[in-house]
């Protein structure tokens, strides 16, 4: 059985590929893995590196990944496509032949993006579902400390697990169109499957650039905890009510001081995998454009605006007890002494 492990990275058009596989594009032969309950990490050790973004997860025994496996051996299967970008987090990979030594030859996809475009959506996805930093910047230097954005340390650590002749990297664009993107990661998984009457999916949802500047504090009076459906209702009608053409939280200086800061290493990935100078632009985008955020006073104002009015349109009052008002009147609180 052959094994093909999409190590990521976050945002990197992945999303889109595993709805093919799952849907139009299913394959007889290939048993795709996705990351869940039922599949562990590789690592139990990776979730002690990343524990603030692994709050929520429960990582499954090592025994059901084989189980899964063994399965798909049953059925036939003779390709096992696997999709989970917390392969990325690790910083050695000390431990995984334990689980690629059951395959009869292993390949490597990795997908990169330039550091600062990645950062922002990857900062984005993690306050929308958890509110875990209290900044960008926090979020940066706990991946920097991990060493998360060198791609070709990456790379070179990948290759000497498997081979270099067995590691696909692409380069990810968001000009990409769906259906070029879609045959670059067919084409690593060497999966032949017509593509002409595919959809594009809707892509994963953003919520608006600001609303990152108060989700710390949200998660800090419990929302996070408690009313996690409520308060992504909340980020949606935020996002649908004001509209906006900002794209980037970081200011352009800020973004290409990180452009600059992994020059070298993007350098030396071109030269080494691609026989390239470069793979990435330099420039960053909308530098004359783009706008600092709102203030941050004036986005929780919003948020709890809108938490008040999903409460009082709750058929069920008892869903909104004493302490979802407590939470609220926290934020409210926080609101008020930065206001001032």
């Amino acid at each position: 059985m052959q094994l093909y492990l999409n190590i990521g990275l976050p945002s990197t058009g992945a999303s889109g590929y595993c709805r093919f596989l799952n849907g139009p594009g299913r394959q007889r032969n290939v048993r795709l893995l996705l990351k869940s309950g039922r599949i562990p990490h590789a690592l139990p050790a990776a979730s002690a590196i990343s524990s603030f973004y692994w709050s929520q997860r429960k990582v499954a025994e090592p025994e059901q990944f084989f189980k899964e496996l063994s399965g798909a051996r049953s059925k036939g299967k003779k390709k096992v496509v696997w999709n989970d970008n917390d392969f990325s987090l690790l910083p050695d990979l000390t431990g995984l032949n334990r689980y690629l030594d059951h395959f009869d030859s292993v390949k490597i996809v990795f997908a990169v993006r330039r550091q600062d475009q990645l950062i922002e959506e990857f900062f984005n996805r993690i306050q929308r579902k958890t509110g875990a930093f209290a900044s960008i910047d926090q979020f940066i230097a706990s991946m920097e400390s991990i060493d998360y954005f060198n791609w070709f340390r990456k790379a070179e650590m990948w290759s000497d697990l498997v081979g270099r002749e067995n590691l696909s990297i692409l380069v990810y664009d968001p000009s990409i169109g769906f259906h070029d993107l879609l045959g670059s990661y067919l084409k690593a998984f060497e999966i032949v499957a017509p593509q002409a009457r595919v959809i594009e999916p809707a892509a994963d949802s953003a919520i608006h650039r600001d609303l990152v500047l108060v989700s710390h504090e949200a998660k800090k009076a419990g929302l996070y905890r408690r009313y996690r459906a409520m308060l992504q209702k909340a980020y949606e009608l935020f996002t649908a009510d004001h509209p906006t053409d900002q794209r980037y939280l970081m200011p352009p200086d800020r973004r290409q001081a990180i452009v600059d800061q992994y020059r070298d290493s993007n350098q030396q990935l071109a030269k080494t995998y691609f026989g390239a100078d470069s793979i990435f632009t330099d420039d960053v985008e909308d530098r004359e454009t783009w706008k600092p955020p709102e203030a941050e006073s004036y986005v929780a104002f919003e948020i709890m605006k809108q938490m008040m009015q999903l409460q009082r349109s709750s058929s069920d009052s008892s869903s909104v007890p004493d302490r979802w008002r407590k939470a609220v009147s926290r934020l409210k609180g926080w609101f008020r002494s930065n206001s001032e």
